[in-house]
């Protein structure tokens, strides 16, 4: 779930999440999740990508608005693989039509790592609160990941040293052993961000 105060005006800009490969960081072969301004509306739009161009939703979204972000992607053996991304589906329903959807860019072999990125001011962060990340293996696991009463508690977990990025030293990528939800914070130099 996300929340946009405000976002980037440059196409291609305003990133807040990638997923990689074992040992991959933000300029490896990466599945990327965007939100984007529009400057006339102040609406936003959501865009996912795999490598190379920008699959987008249009500008229909509300700024200081939470909404449930879904990125899927499929791994396909015979053609490209694709990824998709839903803002706010209905889960009691089965597997819609995506908003957004790609094949272009390069394939990953597999999903390992979730980074979650806040980029110097020039490179035109959003300015948003993410309010929790579950991995699912289907469709219908979603809808726990909006259940915050679990009591489960987590056996261990790691934070790993941020990569080795002379464009922002702050990229922190973190490990769990169980897929539940987390509490995240982060303080940078725009403020202090909690998700």
């Amino acid at each position: 779930m996300i929340n946009v105060q405000q976002a980037s005006l440059v196409s291609g800009s305003g990133l807040f999440i990638y997923l990689t490969q074992d040992g991959g960081n933000i300029f490896s072969a990466r599945i990327t999740g965007y939100v984007r301004q529009n400057e006339s509306t102040n609406q936003i739009a959501f865009g996912i990508s795999k490598n190379s161009g920008i699959a987008s939703t249009s500008y229909d979204y509300d700024l200081n608005t939470t909404y449930l972000i879904v990125m899927k992607y499929t791994f396909d053996a015979e053609e490209s693989d694709q990824v998709a991304l839903w803002v706010d589906p209905n889960l009691m329903e089965p597997e819609t039509t995506p908003d957004a959807t790609t094949v272009s860019g390069t394939d990953l072999s597999e999903i390992a790592n979730i980074i979650l990125s806040q980029l110097t001011a020039s490179n035109n962060p959003p300015d948003a609160v993410i309010d929790g990340i579950k991995i699912t293996t289907t469709w219908n696991d979603i809808p726990s990941a909006i259940d915050h009463n679990s009591s489960d508690l987590f056996e261990q977990y790691a934070l790993m040293q941020n990569y080795p990025n002379p464009f922002n030293p702050t990229t922190t990528p973190f490990v769990l052993t169980k897929h539940r939800f987390i509490h995240l914070q982060y303080s940078g130099p725009k403020s202090s961000y909690t998700g």
